[in-house]
């Protein structure tokens, strides 16, 4: 069956509901010369959000993936929004011991250690109080404790919309990424998606 529309497909309208028109740059991810369009990943995380919820993936879920930054790893945090999941990326660069302290904290239903493979995570997991919510981002602020932002959907949308109102990006775009996905994932990543533009890694 066709998987229902989600509030995180709304928000990523512009590359998920805009397929490519003749005489339009249609890039939308690149890496090593390997181009992926728009239209073509949109159906990749769509398809993949399905299978997550058939995995067991409910809304709301905290999925918490540990895996570096990657074309493969982006696509997976898209189906987990489409699924409206709970996106809660670990710093794959931390050591072992910064991931399992922040695992144990965080205590999602998931964890992701490899893109689109969900593991079981706490056994006592946290339900968000939130509704809407999609994007909760670890930072250490100025105390050097890491402390979780939520990021809810409408939030991300609009934020999205102011920035590229600066930045003035578009379907001709193309940026170079290297920052941290685990830090610049909700607002950066989207404002690049709603404008169609192509993505670097």
């Amino acid at each position: 069956s066709k998987p229902t529309e989600s509030r995180a497909t709304q928000v990523l309208r512009g590359p998920l509901k805009q397929p490519a028109t003749s005489g339009t740059k249609t890039d939308g991810l690149d890496r090593s010369c390997q181009r992926l369009g728009w239209s073509e990943r949109a159906q990749g995380w769509v398809v993949s959000s399905a299978a997550l919820v058939a995995h067991g993936l409910h809304a709301g879920d905290c999925v918490a993936p540990t895996t570096p930054d990657s074309i493969e790893g982006l696509i997976a945090a898209l189906a987990v929004l489409v699924a409206d999941g709970i996106h809660a990326p670990v710093d794959p660069h931390a050591g072992v011991d910064d991931q399992s302290a922040l695992l144990q904290r965080l205590k999602p239903q998931w964890v992701q250690r490899e893109p689109g493979l969900l593991q079981p995570g706490s056994d006592q997991p946290w339900r968000c109080p939130a509704a809407n919510a999609a994007f909760l981002r670890f930072s250490s602020g100025t105390t050097g404790t890491a402390k979780g932002v939520l990021l809810q959907h409408q939030a991300i949308r609009e934020r999205c919309a102011i920035a590229n109102t600066a930045l003035g990006y578009s379907p001709q775009t193309r940026l170079a990424w290297s920052l941290p996905i685990a830090y610049h994932f909700a607002v950066s990543i989207g404002t690049v998606l709603e404008a169609g533009a192509c993505l670097i890694f």
